[in-house]
């Protein structure tokens, strides 16, 4: 089974006890050692176009210190310059629409929480979009 984990500063084991609030029992699973590790966008589409879609993915949304500011009025995401992990996820969707490909199992780890009720409305989106 292929786990890919999105973050740029963050390991999978960093995870554990906070992400038992947001999918319960399966927490554990950041304490596997199988995880594959990106830091950012471009890594994670280059990983994806090398291995293929893996078996589960887990995203950090705020991916470069000018995602930090969660100030909108200062930085709104439409001024990065380096992509987000809501990005990311759309780069997923759209290679998964594309392809017909299932979609992997997707946690989302940040501790962001505008950027969660993003990403969150961003897979609910699509999944309501392409129920067949």
């Amino acid at each position: 089974m292929k786990k890919l984990f999105l973050d740029d500063y963050r390991d999978p084991i960093d995870c554990v006890n906070y992400m038992y609030k947001h999918i319960g029992n399966a927490n554990p699973i950041y304490l596997d050692k199988d995880w594959f590790i990106v830091k950012n966008y471009l890594e994670f589409c280059k990983w994806i176009a090398t291995n293929g879609i893996p078996d589960i993915i887990s995203f950090d949304h705020d991916l470069a210190e000018e995602h930090y500011s969660y100030d909108e009025i200062d930085a709104p995401c439409e001024q990065y310059e380096e992509k987000t992990g809501a990005d990311a996820l759309k780069f997923l969707l759209q290679i998964c629409k594309q392809n017909n490909f299932k979609l992997p199992i997707i946690y989302i780890h940040t501790m962001n929480p505008l950027g969660r009720d993003n990403m969150i409305n961003i897979l609910n989106t699509y999944k309501k979009e392409n129920a067949k």
